[in-house]
């Protein structure tokens, strides 16, 4: 399941870059940690990012529940 989940929210993510919207906040993560942020300069950039997924799954319950 986590090779899937990876697989799918790395495809996900590409599909944003494709499309220049950024719903997951990579421009606030990289604003706040740079003073001299420029969002002309991270758009430029945004398209080009290489992102890597990790994800953890913990199954809690299986079966039918009441």
């Amino acid at each position: 399941m986590n090779d899937h989940f990876n697989e799918e929210v790395q495809q996900l993510i590409s599909l944003f870059q494709e499309y220049q919207v950024d719903p997951i906040g990579f421009g606030d993560m990289v604003r706040a940690k740079s003073r001299k942020w420029n969002y002309i300069r991270f758009q430029d950039m945004y398209p080009h990012l290489k992102t890597t997924v990790n994800t953890k799954v913990n199954i809690i319950q299986t079966g039918v529940g009441e």
